[in-house]
């Protein structure tokens, strides 16, 4: 006799018709906790009273345990400080490129209240070198500059070359007009000096002093300089460099236009102009994977690869999937992904692919409105959220919009994934995740801005799964259904109910108390396409249809 029996059921496959979808394949899964062979809910997100901005958030982040929020598109990068207890971090897309730490970041509500511009400029005062008492013998010639140096000890460019002077060995020299850089983090001044008399000789260190001294005696013997000066070709990042990352070999990136910015190793605050790479495309987004930045840009994705920022390697893949929004693009633990006009786009271990080609087309991509797209990778899933409002004034209304979760392990392990992709019904503005958090998100609520943790609540977010089209090879009835839940007995306040449907008509509907099966209404005979649904709360295991109750009774349908 003619059944329909679902069980390890998977999420959906748009790209396919629902006829000829797998045997548990859907073509609705909203809010299904999927993986495990069953449907699941998900836990229901706890609020978190943590002080958040006003206005439209788009950015938030987990500092120890503080949360920072922004109303742009921010990056946040922690810093490569040895033995660092202050918390120090970097951050782009809020004016210009800055440095914090949780002591200046949260001196006052909301979160960051202070951070201080990235980069320390050159001083821009040639100071004076006078020659003083004693010494003897042949002059030589001397010259000086200094640099200004900071309380997170950020050491500037160079001050101008002080006019040559000639100083007989064993002589005291006079300094004056010393001036140090613009820049409010700065406390000290480093001096340094030649006794060869070019600028392009290397510099030698004499002496550090406080950055309100503008006088200083030189009587350092020759035998007594110490390092050569390194910051010559240092500089602050440009004003507005965007899109900061880390690499693992202790340097940062950011970019500007088409140009890729690298900050020098172990110094973040110096990004040497001899370190640009430029492209014949404008930077959307940047990525990392390994010790490989992925670049990507509104045509081409390159590759920029290697361990010292002085050698990076450049490489432009083959195919041009530009990067349609630059919030989508996330770093996962083997790979970089983010969404173009085509789909989901994976660049990482196993190489370039269209990792949702396989369940979207082109055309149900572009229902997911890509271009406004966030995400986020958490637990070996993308995250991904979409407006579908079309962009309304957000200072009057609270955005509209939808998410799913796309399961891209199988990229990682080879390993095909029936249950890749799945929805979710509401949208936050910021989401957050992080190996030392969970994923956090921020909803906006009658214009108001709450911060959620994910499965962190005790109620249970209502799941909707609905099956493939069944076509039945000649005129065919159902009398009978059963829905089989886990630990029914022992469950408290879930439920679950049945709905079928023949073509796009309801024909029955009824919650499912026990796993018993139970008569439908009256008999429904059609050739026309069968759908189950069920939507509750339960742990559903198998969904069965038969034409009589005694079909459906242990061990006499299969």
């Amino acid at each position: 006799m003619p059944s329909i029996r679902i069980q390890n059921m998977g999420g959906i496959s748009p790209r396919l018709s629902d006829r000829l979808i797998s045997q548990a394949s859907a073509t609705i899964a909203q809010n299904c906790k999927l993986g495990s062979g069953e449907i699941r809910p998900y836990r229901s997100a706890r609020l978190d009273a943590a002080p958040l901005k006003t206005g439209f958030i788009e950015s938030i982040h987990n500092i120890n345990g503080f949360w920072l929020s922004w109303n742009g598109d921010v990056d946040v990068v922690r810093g490569f400080v040895p033995n660092d207890t202050t918390g120090r971090f970097y951050y782009t897309g809020d004016g210009k490129p800055k440095v914090s730490n949780i002591s200046l970041a949260t001196s006052m509500q909301p979160y960051p209240s202070f951070g201080y511009d990235l980069g320390v400029p050159a001083p821009t005062t040639r100071l004076t070198a006078t020659l003083g008492v004693g010494g003897s013998g042949t002059p030589v010639p001397v010259v000086y500059v200094f640099t200004s140096v900071t309380s997170f000890e950020e050491e500037s460019p160079p001050s101008p070359v002080s006019v040559a002077i000639n100083v007989p060995p064993g002589a005291t020299v006079q300094l004056s007009n010393i001036a140090p850089s613009v820049q409010a983090n700065v406390n000290r001044t480093r001096i340094y000096r030649t006794s060869v008399g070019t600028s392009t000789t290397e510099y030698l260190f004499v002496a550090e002093i406080p950055s309100n001294q503008p006088t200083f005696t030189d009587n350092v013997r020759e035998i007594d300089l110490k390092e050569r000066l390194i910051s010559t070709e240092w500089a602050p990042p440009p004003n507005n460099m965007i899109g900061i990352i880390s690499h693992p070999n202790s340097f940062l990136a950011g970019f500007v236009g088409n140009q890729l910015i690298l900050s020098e190793q172990n110094q973040l605050h110096a990004f040497p102009k001899k370190y640009v790479r430029s492209f014949d495309f404008p930077i959307v987004a940047l990525g990392i994977y390994g010790s490989t930045i992925v670049v990507a840009t509104t045509g081409f994705i390159y590759l920029v690869s290697g361990t010292d920022p002085r050698a990076m390697s450049v490489e432009r893949l083959p195919d041009p999937y530009p990067c349609v929004s630059k919030r989508s693009l996330v770093s996962a633990d083997r790979g970089v992904i983010f969404a173009s006009n085509e789909g989901l786009v994976w660049v990482g271990y196993g190489g370039l692919q269209i990792i949702s080609r396989d369940v979207m087309s082109r055309d149900d991509w572009q229902k997911y409105n890509p271009s406004s797209m966030h995400g986020i990778s958490y637990d070996g899933k993308y995250i991904g959220f979409y407006l579908t409002d079309g962009g309304r004034d957000y200072t009057l209304f609270d955005p509209v919009g939808q998410g799913f979760i796309f399961d891209y392990n199988d990229r990682a392990t080879g390993v095909d994934q029936k249950d890749k992709l799945t929805t979710l019904d509401f949208y936050p503005t910021a989401a957050y995740a992080n190996p030392d958090t969970n994923f956090f998100f921020v909803k906006r609520e009658q214009r108001k801005n709450n911060l959620y943790e994910w499965e962190a609540g005790s109620l249970f977010l209502p799941f909707v799964w609905k099956s493939k089209a069944f076509i039945m090879p000649y005129l065919t009835s159902f009398g009978a259904a059963k829905v089989v839940c886990r630990n029914r007995k022992t469950t408290s306040g879930k439920t679950v109910k049945i709905n079928i449907y023949v073509a796009d008509k309801l024909v029955f509907t009824r919650f499912v108390i026990t796993n018993e099966p139970f008569r439908l209404s009256r008999f429904y005979r059609a050739v026309d396409p069968w759908y189950v649904e069920v939507i509750g709360t339960e742990d559903v295991q198998e969904i069965h249809l038969a034409t009589s109750v005694e079909e459906l009774k242990e061990g006499k349908s299969q």
